[in-house]
């Protein structure tokens, strides 16, 4: 049986993270990233058409908001839907590099670095986190076990 995913993230940078996961990693299952900040927007069944029947929904949040009424809301919503097979939380509870780290498999971040300074040995992953006037920042990774 096919298993779908679908991923609501708060940010383009999230967006970003999660698609170089699932596709230069794979280390994430492969599905749809959509920016939906399940925080403050409350779901609505238009927003769930595309979904494919038995659909696992994926969302991914900051935990720096006190009022979690809007997130518990979208929660029991998603679970009453008949497209939706499970609603899977994550919540983004430390830095982004500590995340990275305990969600990926990776042994240790090199930290932030630019393009130039980026030396290139094949077991460092860089990711693109943003892009800015002219220079990119990226994070160097090594993955447990290479």
């Amino acid at each position: 049986m096919n298993q779908y995913y679908q991923y609501y993230v708060e940010g383009e940078t999230e967006e970003k993270i999660l698609e170089v996961l699932k596709t230069d990693f794979r280390c994430i299952m492969p599905g749809k990233v959509k920016v939906f900040n399940v925080i403050e927007e409350k779901f609505s069944r238009s927003k769930l058409i595309s979904l494919k029947r038995k659909t696992n929904v994926v969302l991914v949040f900051d935990t720096d908001s006190s009022d979690s009424s809007t997130l518990r809301a979208n929660i029991s919503f998603l679970e009453e839907q008949s497209v939706v097979r499970q609603v899977i939380c994550i919540p983004q509870v430390k830095n982004l590099e500590e995340e990275l780290i305990r969600c990926c498999n990776i042994r240790k971040m090199k930290g932030i670095i630019t393009p130039r300074a980026s030396p290139g040995p094949r077991r460092r992953r860089l990711l693109c986190l943003s892009k800015g006037q002219g220079t990119d920042t990226y994070v160097a990774c090594t993955r447990s076990g290479e």
